[in-house]
Parts: C-alpha cells; structure tokens; sequence
C-alpha cells in the first residue's frame, strides 16, 4: 500500500507526525481488508483551497475540516462495488508492468490543519488526535461510510472509534477521549 502525504499549508506538521498518520493510514486500510495495490494520496491543505474544493464539490462556501474524493471503488461490502479490478492484467500494462500490480487509487483526502486546530479546541482534544480522526474519517468515507442520517453517522462514529482504539492500544498510544473496548 502506499500512502502519499503532502503538507502543503502554511502551517507546520512534524516529520514524526507525519509518520505516525501514514502508520495509522496503513493500519485502517490493512484493519478494512484493502488490497496492498491501494494508494491514498493525504494533503493537507490552507483553509482558503479547503474552502474552494467545499464550495465545488459540496455546494458549502465555508472552510470545512476534512474532505475525501474517491477516486477508483474498492470492493466493499458497505454498498456498490465496482468492476475495476485492484490489479490490472498483463493486457493492461507496458512489458515492465506486466505481473506487477497496478495501484488502485483509492482516493485523495485533504485536511486543513488550521480547521482541525480550531475543532481540536471547541472538542477539548489535542491537535495530533484530532488529525488522527480527520483521518481516519477521511479513509472511512473512501471505503464507502458516510453519516447522511444518525443510523449511518453512529456506524459511521462506531467504526472510527473502534479502528483508533484498536491502532492506538498496538501502537501504546494513549488516547485521552476513547474509553470503549474495541480490542
């Protein structure tokens, strides 16, 4: 799998950070059963162009915290699938692809860290558990989860909290809003 992170706001992400969103990010799409050919591309945006893409692609002229852009469906049991296969047959490629996996690309996210400081705030959480979240959040909506109703949004809620815990207690991170047992 590969995970592709691009900080290309103003504000600043560590290295570190970084790193432990990829490892979360690879841990949610190998938890969900996803194909090792998957490639998620995760950017983090200003809140300006975080605004611009709400207002295209939702109709929401506001700055929002996180959105995801599907990009080819993975098979899932959450709804549709689709006939694009995660690996592309030999037809498919130049000679030096030919028995290598094509990458499915599963989708783009894009958060905007000042947004996510501001929810950090109101939410009293901290701001790396808050990114953990959004993106989390936003790899959920690229398998196919979305909260339009409560029905879907407590599914939706109940698969985040159970992917964090599950990654937070192998990885012995504490994470001071979760207090379920998903283990």
């Amino acid at each position: 799998m590969q995970i592709i992170l691009n900080n290309e706001s103003e504000y600043e992400l560590s290295p570190s950070l970084l790193d432990t969103i990829r490892d979360l990010s690879q841990y949610c799409l190998d938890d969900l059963g996803l194909d090792e050919s998957v490639e998620v591309s995760i950017s983090f945006i200003d809140p300006a162009e975080i605004q611009e893409l709400n207002r295209d692609f939702r109709g929401k002229d506001a700055p929002t915290d996180v959105l995801s852009f599907l990009c080819d469906e993975p098979d899932t049991d959450m709804g549709e699938t689709s006939d694009k296969p995660a690996v592309g047959s030999p037809d498919d490629c130049s000679e030096e692809q030919a028995g290598s996996p094509i990458p499915l690309l599963l989708g783009d996210i894009v958060i905007c860290p000042q947004e996510a400081s501001k929810k950090a705030l109101e939410q009293g959480l901290g701001f790396e558990e808050t990114l953990y979240i959004l993106s989390t959040h936003g790899i959920l909506h690229l398998y196919g989860y979305d909260h339009e109703d409560a029905d879907d949004a407590a599914v939706m809620e109940g698969e985040e909290d159970r992917l964090l815990t599950r990654w937070a207690d192998s990885r012995k991170i504490e994470l001071s809003w979760l207090d379920e047992d998903y283990s």
